[in-house]
């Protein structure tokens, strides 16, 4: 066998890789957190015998599948017009995160299915808690100057762990929670340290 031939097959070889770790994941940002060898297989039009020849096993393609993941995470920014009102700011910063926390939902899942301790989840949580804080902050800088307990409501209410919350366990539409949210933060950044004798009690009402 000679070099060109075996280039050729390697060439073959990582295109076809790469077209089964990009069927995964589409299927896991569609919601099928853990999908099968024959779904994979069938979504990347190639055989289930050569998804498993490639890879060798699930473990190994989802291993693969995390580094897209991270990358799709982590790329993810958003950004609000500064000259904006107090109120088109809140909104803006609303939609834009609650948008984003559709699409990285069920890449959000999948990662965290993945880690192997408690000490992985929460350095991923903490890592993606202080992204979230950082957006916001440069968004509403006003947010910096309120009293702790009034700041904090502000980054619950933007958080990813909040739209989960208000979307999948309590049901709410996406106008609904998008309002609830933009509304309080409002609410509590023009009301500022008025807010503060409040915020632990409407916390806990608001992740019940």
């Amino acid at each position: 066998m000679n070099s060109q031939t075996t280039d050729g097959r390697l060439r073959r070889s990582s295109r076809s890789r790469d077209k089964i770790v990009n069927a995964a994941l589409a299927l896991i940002q569609k919601g099928s957190v853990k999908p099968t060898g024959n779904e994979i297989a069938e979504a990347a039009g190639v055989s289930p015998r050569t998804v498993f020849r490639l890879f060798g096993d699930l473990e190994l393609l989802f291993s693969a599948c995390e580094v897209g993941v991270l990358r799709f995470l982590e790329q993810s920014t958003i950004e609000v017009d500064r000259s904006a009102s107090l109120q088109e700011r809140v909104w803006s910063l609303a939609k834009a995160k609650c948008k984003s926390f559709d699409e990285r939902r069920n890449f959000t899942l999948f990662y965290l299915s993945r880690v192997q301790s408690d000490l992985e989840t929460n350095h991923t949580s903490a890592s993606q808690a202080e992204k979230e804080r950082l957006e916001l902050w440069a968004a509403l800088p006003e947010v910096v100057a309120l009293e702790a307990n009034a700041r904090h409501l502000v980054e619950v209410m933007y958080s990813s762990r909040c739209w989960d919350q208000l979307r999948y366990a309590q049901n709410l539409t996406s106008a609904e929670a998008l309002n609830l949210i933009a509304s309080t933060v409002i609410s509590i950044v023009e009301s500022g340290s008025a807010y503060a004798s409040v915020t632990t009690a409407a916390e806990k009402k608001i992740l019940r």
